[in-house]
Order: structure tokens, then sequence, then C-alpha cells
């Protein structure tokens, strides 16, 4: 049985009359970032969906509403107010507020969206929501209000034709915004902006070039009103097309600012996320560039967030996917700098990393999201890395600055400005600036990932000074290339030390569960919290840092430091990292709900893309939820991005040195007294051997070491039996504590594991520690006797 016969349609004079343009050129070569290749010809939306043609929807299909297709509190709020609402449930109707009939409609979902295509490709029928109208046609929803979204169909089930009207795939929405074929002498090309130019545009509303509707980033100005102050009464959208000036390549509007548009993954795959491209009113320039997209729950409804339709290619292939998209899954310490200690090279300050430990290895899944599943322990920053700590990172490497770690924003933009550099390349100096007091302990911005991947590098080569090279910043924990846009995989082994790497970037899985896991939720079996301060409602931001869920946010376009809807380009609006005391993770980390968004590694493979997480300054609660993330190119930098590090599992790295009078050895993984040894004269022979933290007790499998002092002979003897312990007190050794825990031997087994050999010396009375085969074999021949292995690791 046909639409008609089922269903009356949309009177003629009421038909949505969707204008598209036609996107040829097919085949197209993919941007550098793996986006935009379609393999046929298709066409798009000239503009997005307007309120006025949500209403002819609505009034066709939902007298009762059932699936929310009209929401109330969005689509009447005063900042995009779009949708009046009449009557009783059964006899609902709709219409535009006045004089909104032709801005964008907002407050829609992904399914929302899905079920306006599914209408349009069914031919505009009247009549309730069911299978000929909103429920099959482009997408099988079935009643489907959350969770995963549902592929596109090839042939609309209701017609037997092949489906003329969805939502855009990523590359689709990517190629009509971006994608020029005159460009490289006619080979074809993208821009950075989707209004013909790679220069950030202007906001001014009218037939000027390059102009979009968003907040200029050099005054603060909103584009309606240009005013850097928010009224809510006023409406801050603009009818789609009234940048004239504004278009694409191929002839679309608005693809920047104004709204993000909600749109599908290019793999045609069932998600529990959507991606969001584009910017709105209330973006920077940075989110409206072609290297950067948000992800949303399908569910998600916004106050900036509409979309437009596509007329799909009818090709074999749906839509070729992104080479580069990421497979998505399935499934108390400081950060201080310490002034007196100096790195093995002489620089005069280290940077000391303190991390908390992430247990409760191979939790399950948040079924909300499908991330946070992580198969081991790891340790990760309490917060973010500071200004402070980066100024001493460039103090150490950057003097020449050949891979421009420095950003001169990172002084001039007041907003979040900390380090000023002063002198000419090759003796650039780096110091901490005051921007409304002392900017040591903000987070630092404005690096990309690979800023981050290099500092992660210098901490995981032992903070070295010198040029940027191989052994200080462009090999560790990743072997990067100078002047690739690729991320590559994290390293297993550090090449530098030959053990695994000490930092480097947390996974988006390792950031997820740190951030939102509590093994405490469910009666004890584990869950996730929707925001990083152990809380399922949004924090607040109000002028108190004493409250249990606080954060940095501009909650209702109010700034945390200023307590005002105004922005000023000029005022630093950075709080000190962990500034909320009382605002922590389950497993004490800081500041991973608002402040700066956060790096994260996606998947540790290598990638064109790589993810950020947490929301910022300039940012309200819903983008720091777990639900929302961000992908972008790795060498983005902006003033809402920093970083914080991830290390292996919480094993204590023991460093051996050397007396050169006496040639008595000792082993340390303490900071403190690492750093007393190197000032009193004892030589590095450098990393020994780890234990397993101090702290967490015995196992059947799992001893205690313990470290006692002789004083007569200088020796230190390392032992997991307390029996031994005892009798060495008796022979005048003092007791020093415990310094780790390791696998004993009995319990350890013979694979997977190195033993750590231990000898003595009966000349000087010294035991000594070594994990090297080749060293063992050596020491018989200079006096020592084995003692056998003393534990695995």
């Amino acid at each position: 049985m046909s639409i008609e016969n089922r269903y009356s349609l949309v009177g003629e004079d009421q038909l949505i009359k969707i204008e598209t343009v036609r996107i040829n050129d097919e085949g197209n070569q993919a941007d550098t970032n793996g986006y935009g290749w379609v393999d046929a010809n298709y066409s798009i939306g000239k503009y997005e969906i307007t309120v006025e043609q949500y209403c002819v929807f609505l009034n066709a299909v939902a007298a009762s509403d059932p699936y929310r297709l009209y929401n109330p509190g969005l689509m009447t709020s005063a900042l995009n107010a779009g949708i009046k609402r009449s009557g009783t449930d059964g006899s609902y109707s709709y219409s535009p507020v006045s004089g909104t009939d032709k801005f964008p409609i907002t407050g829609v979902s992904w399914f929302d969206a899905a079920r306006f295509a599914n209408w349009l490709a069914n031919g505009q029928p009247l009549g309730p929501c069911g299978p000929g109208t909103t429920e099959n046609g482009a997408y099988n929803l079935n009643g489907k209000l959350s969770g995963q979204s549902v592929s596109r169909n090839n042939v609309n089930p209701n017609t037997g034709t092949p489906v003329n009207f969805a939502l855009p795939t990523e590359n689709e929405w990517y190629k009509a915004a971006y994608y020029n074929p005159k460009l490289n002498n006619d080979k074809g090309g993208y821009y950075t902006y989707a209004t013909q130019s790679n220069t950030a545009p202007g906001n001014q509303i009218g037939k000027e070039s390059n102009q979009v509707n968003y907040i200029l980033d050099a005054n603060g100005f909103y584009s309606v009103t240009q005013k850097n102050a928010v009224n809510y009464s006023q409406n801050y959208l603009s009818a789609v097309g009234s940048l004239s000036g504004s278009q694409s390549a191929y002839g679309t509007f608005d693809q920047n600012g104004g709204v993000w548009e909600v749109l599908s993954n290019n793999k045609n795959q069932n998600q529990l996320y959507v991606p969001l491209r584009g910017g709105g009113w209330t973006s920077l320039a940075s989110l409206l560039q072609s290297g950067y997209w948000l992800g949303v729950g399908t569910d998600t409804e916004a106050v900036n967030a509409g979309f437009r339709i596509v007329q799909p290619p009818t090709s074999s292939k749906l839509n070729p996917e992104s080479p580069s998209e990421p497979t998505r899954p399935p499934s108390e310490i400081k950060l201080e700098q310490s002034d007196s200690a100096k790195t093995s090279n002489g620089a005069k300050k280290i940077v000391e990393l303190e991390l908390v430990t992430v247990g409760d290895a191979k939790n399950n899944v948040d079924p909300l999201t499908g991330f946070g599943n992580v198969d081991h322990t790891f340790q990760v920053s309490t917060k973010p890395i500071t200004i402070g700590q980066y100024t001493t990172f460039l103090n150490a490497v950057a003097r020449e600055d050949a891979n421009n770690l420095f950003n001169p924003l990172m002084q001039s933009d007041l907003n979040v400005a900390g380090i000023q550099r002063t002198g000419r390349a090759g003796e650039y100096q780096y110091s901490v600036i005051d921007n409304a007091g002392s900017s040591a302990n903000r987070p630092i911005t404005y690096v990309s990932w690979f800023d981050a991947a290099r500092f992660a590098n210098w901490m995981a080569n032992g903070q070295p000074s010198g040029m940027q090279s191989r052994s200080t910043t462009e090999d560790g924990a990743y072997s990067l290339l100078v002047g690739t846009t690729r991320a590559p995989a994290k390293n297993a082994i550090n090449p530098n030390t030959g053990k695994p790497s000490t930092y480097y970037i947390p996974s988006e899985n390792e950031w997820y569960k740190a951030a939102f896991f509590s093994p405490a939720l469910n009666n004890s079996n584990g869950g996730y919290y929707l925001y990083a301060t152990q809380s399922n409602v949004a924090p607040v931001n109000t002028s108190s840092n004493e409250g249990s869920n606080a954060a940095n946010l501009a909650n209702n376009f109010v700034f945390y430091n200023t307590q005002s809807n105004v922005y000023y380009p000029t005022t630093n609006y950075l709080t000190d990292v962990g500034f909320f005391a009382n605002s922590r993770s389950h497993y004490g980390t800081y500041d991973q709900t608002g402040l700066v968004y956060q790096w994260n590694d996606l998947d540790s493979n290598s990638s064109l893309e790589r993810g950020l997480r947490g929301g910022y300054w300039f940012s309200a609660g819903q983008s720091s939820i777990s639900s929302t993330f961000n992908i972008s190119t790795p060498n983005r930098e902006s003033s809402d991005a920093g970083f914080r590090l991830a290390a292996p599992d919480a094993q204590w790295m023991f460093v051996r040195f050397v007396d050169a009078l006496t040639g008595i050895h000792t082993f340390s993984a303490d900071s403190t007294e690492i750093a007393s040894l190197r000032s009193s004269g004892w030589k590095e022979e450098g990393y020994a051997w780890s234990l397993l933290p101090a702290a967490g007790g015995e196992s059947a499998t799992i001893a205690e070491v313990h470290r006692l002092y002789n004083p007569n002979s200088k020796d230190h003897l390392l032992t997991l039996n307390d029996a031994e312990v005892t009798s060495a007190k008796n022979l005048g050794y003092q007791y020093e504590g415990v310094v780790g825990r390791a696998l004993s031997i009995s319990s350890s087994g013979s694979t997977g594991f190195t033993a750590v050999q231990r000898f003595y010396r009966p000349s000087s009375g010294e035991h000594f520690y070594t994990a090297s085969s080749a060293e063992a074999a050596s020491l018989p021949g200079l006096g020592f006797v084995s003692e056998g292995a003393a534990w695995m690791f």
C-alpha cells in the first residue's frame, strides 16, 4: 500500500520546499585530515532547516507529540525562541514566534532531525507519528528516542525507491562546506572556514564576504548585537542566508556559525554519539575550523544546534568512510616545581609530576557512552600542566624553539596569558608573568597535541636541557617527525631508555575513567557520574570555590572569575589548577570539568585526529558532561585547551647511584633523596629497576621491600624477609622503612617478569642489586658473592 493511500499529504501551498545546491566533482581528494571525499555527486540544503519549516512538520505529525519533537524549554528560550505551541494533547498546533520564521531551528536532537528527514522522504504526510510518517523512511527508528543512532537506509521501505532525503554524513557536509574544485590550479582543495577563506571571519550580518554569526575573538562581540554582553531577552540567531556574501564554494550558507549542525557518522554505523560541525553563535573562531568537531549523545538538544538536509548520492557506496576517523569504543598529590633540585644535565629546575593511581582494572564500560573501560592500572596527574611547569620546559629546550613550542598568544592573549619570551632565537628566555595575579599555577593553553607530546617526551627522557632533538623532545613516549600532521602511536618502549615510557598523554578511555568512574557506585559494582566532580548534576560556577560540585565554567553565559555575562578580551579568566578543592573525581583528580579542555590520545594509535574533553572557562556544563567530546586535528592551538599527563602502573622507578670516593652504591626512587644525592656528588648510573608503591599492603604474591642502613659500612640492605630485618637490626643496621613492594620469587613464576639479583662483597660489606643478567655474570670477578634472586618485577 502506498503512503498516499494510508495518509493524506500536506497541502500543496504548505509543502516545504527544500532549496538545494548540487555538489559535483565526485571522487574528489580528501582533505589532509582525511575528511571530505565523496564518491558520487549529491545535493545538500542551501540553508539550514528553519523554524517555519519545522512548524509545518510539527503541525503535520505532532498533534500529540509522543516523541517530544517539540522542546518546550529550548524552543521558547528568548535566546533562540522560535516556536509557540497551543492547544492540548491530541490537538496541539504550532506557530513561529514573531520574526523568527526564517531563523534556523534549534533544540533538536539527532532523533528529532532523523524524524524530520523520514517525514520528508515519505512525502510530507499528515498523521500521527508512525511507520509511514516519522518512524521509517530514511531511518528505521520505530519509536527510538535515545541510545545508538540508526544507519541510513539505501531504500525507503515505504516507497521502494532510493532514499531522497536524509541527514548529511560528515564527508557530505564537509565537502559542501570547505571544498573548492578550483583551488590548487583546478586540482581542488579545502579552505579552513566555510566562507571560502583561510582567515578567521568577521561577524557582521550583511553582504560583506567572509562573515559568520559567532563571537569575534578580537573584542568578544556577539554578531547580532555587536556587544560583548549577553542580553537574555535577545534572540542571537540570524535568518538563514542573511550573511549573503559568505557562501561556500558550492553556494551553501551558514555552515559556519549560527548553529552547530547535527550530522550522521561517515561509517553509517549505529553509535552512541553523533558528530556536530560548524560552530554556533556561541563559538570562537577555532571551533569553526575544518579540523574541529564535537561528539554528543544522540538525544542531546541544545540552544545552539540545528541541522540541514541532504539528498544522498545513489552510488554503490552509501558514503565513503573517512580514512582518518577514529574508531570509537564499543564497548592527594601536587604538580610542583622544585627550585632546589637539578636535572642530571644541570638544568636549574625540574618539574616534579606527582600522580594518583587509577585502579579497578577491567572495569565495565559506561553504557551511556561506550567509553571508560581500561584493562590496566595506571596513573594520571591530579591537575593539568601549569604555566609555571611549561615555562620550565621552554627554558630547558626552547632557546631556539625549532618546533614552535611557544605560541606568542601565550604572552599576548590576556584571557589566558602567562609566559613572556625575551631575547632572540638561540638565546630565548621564558618567565612567568603577572596577569591579574601570578600565572604560575594556572593551566597552560595554546598548546597543540604535538606540544603536549613533546612535553611528555621531555618528562619521559628525564627533563634534559638542550636543542629539541631525539634525546630531548622528539622521541620518548612518541616518535615525532617534523612537519607531520599525523599524530604517531604511543611507543611501548622509550627508545632513549629501553624501558616503558614513564609519561604520556592519556588515552580517551584512561582520561574518561579517571574523570567519571567510581567503583563505589551501584552497590559497589562500579559506575559512572555525568560530571568529573562525582555528580550527576551540572556544576555551579558561583563565586565560592568551597562547594563539592563547582567548576570554572560559563553557566548561563556568566564567567566564573568576573561573575558577569560581559566578555572582556583583556580579562584573565583562568583559575589556579586545583582551585575547586572539594570538587575532585573519585580518584582525586581536579579540573576534569571546566577550566580548560584537555588533550587525549584517543586509542593511542596513529591518526590525523586527537581528542579533547572537559569543557572550559567560556563554555557551559553541557560541554563537560561525559557524553560530549571534541575531535580536532592535533596541531590545533587555542585559548581553550591544555593537557595533563598519565603514567604506567604505579611502579616506582629506582635510580642507581655510586659514591665516587667509596665505590658504595645506593638505590632510590624518592625525588627529594635523588636531588640530595645529585647535589652531594653521587654519580647517577641510570635506571635500576621498579617497585610497586609502598602503600597497598602485602598479599599472597606481593611483599614489602624493607630498607636498612649500616652507618659503619655505609651499606643499604634491601629485603623482603621479615626475619632478615630483625637479624640485620641486631647487627647494627638502622631500619629506614618500606621503600616499595615487589613480587616474591616463589609466587611470580618465570614468564614476563625480571629478577633482581642480590650480591654481597665481603671486602666492603656492601649489598648490590641488579636486574641485568650480563652485569650479574661479571660481578663475581669483582669480588661479589651471589645471594640469589631477591624479587621479581
